[in-house]
């Protein structure tokens, strides 16, 4: 990764959302100290909250903004950012793992504690060491719909993806068992499904790049414009070189158990065909016609009408800022 130069404080803004569920965990009040020494400090978690700050943040001429939160909240920087263009020319980002399960932090390396990543950027900055500070550039996915819905994320999932993310919002979120035994049970849930795949299947009709069509039940439909995934899987195996990830589980999967580590960690294989029902490639432009729900960067985007059209394209691409 290439190396970049280190902003100074006066150019830092920070939109710190106290909702996140590690930003809870850790004590919002202490690490709301911490960062407020890094540079200008906005408490922000609606999307409207979100919008207002990035505004200021433009008048106050910044050009690097900290997000701490998990990735719902990177999801509605990323919406305010492309689609109300508060800024004329976009800010470089970074993203301090303060929510739940925290995908976009987790692939962009800011993984572990969050105060000791804020006390070393604090060291950097007071010493001005760019030893480790890197840009790592990333896509972005516009999620549309016809009537008038506009999202910017990095991962959206469905089947058995959006049906787990319902399932946590409703039985786990705001229950007693806490966030983390939550996620390890939803992920069970969803790994028991696709052994029942017939009935834990979604209707999807997918046209990719206006090229490839796919029509029938999907257990798995994966986009992301991550490298990584949950606990560091990489389940995209087509080897294009450009657009965002799709990978596909379709109803009837054949040799699932075989082939799993192979999807896993993004290894081809010649039997890895729609005709043994698997599917992954990169696309620009893509149609999603379904009854279910999809989930975008954990937020659930419920279908509005009778088999909706969903638009996902290529939005842009966004500079992060690692260290």
């Amino acid at each position: 990764m290439p190396r970049t130069p280190l902003p100074s404080k006066d150019r830092i803004g920070i939109i710190f959302n106290p909702l996140g569920g590690r930003n809870k965990r850790e004590g919002p009040e202490e690490i709301r100290g911490l960062l407020s020494k890094l540079g200008e400090l906005k408490i922000a978690s609606t999307p409207k909250e979100i919008r207002d700050a990035l505004i200021c943040f433009e008048k106050a001429k910044k050009s690097w903004i900290l997000i701490s939160g998990g990735d719902g909240t990177v999801q509605m920087v990323l919406t305010a950012l492309f689609h109300k263009r508060p800024f004329f020319f976009l800010p470089r980002l970074s993203v301090l793992p303060g929510g739940t399960t925290n995908l976009i932090a987790g692939d962009l390396g800011l993984i572990g504690s969050q105060k000791k990543a804020i006390k070393r950027l604090g060291y950097m900055l007071e010493k001005k060491d760019e030893t480790w500070i890197f840009a790592t550039h990333r896509d972005v996915i516009r999620l549309s719909r016809e009537d008038g819905l506009v999202r910017y994320g990095m991962f959206l999932g469905g089947g058995l993806v959006s049906e787990g993310v319902a399932l946590y919002e409703n039985k786990f979120r705001h229950g007693t068992k806490g966030a983390s035994m939550g996620i390890v049970l939803t992920v069970i849930r969803c790994l028991f499904g696709l052994f029942r795949q017939k009935r834990s299947c979604s209707y999807m009709e997918i046209n990719v790049n206006n090229q490839s069509r796919i029509r029938g039940g999907v257990c798995v439909l994966l986009c992301a414009s991550l490298e990584r995934l949950f606990l560091g899987t990489r389940p995209f195996w087509a080897r294009a070189r450009r657009g965002i990830r799709m990978s596909l589980l379709l109803s009837g999967a054949k040799g699932l158990l075989r082939f799993m580590p192979y999807i896993l960690s993004g290894r081809p294989h010649p039997a890895l065909t729609p005709e043994n029902g698997y599917f992954s490639c990169r696309f620009f432009r893509a149609e999603v016609k379904t009854d279910s729900p999809l989930a975008l960067d954990g937020e659930l985007i419920t279908p509005q009408g009778e088999r909706p059209r969903v638009l996902l394209e290529y939005g842009g691409k966004v500079v992060f800022l690692q260290w």
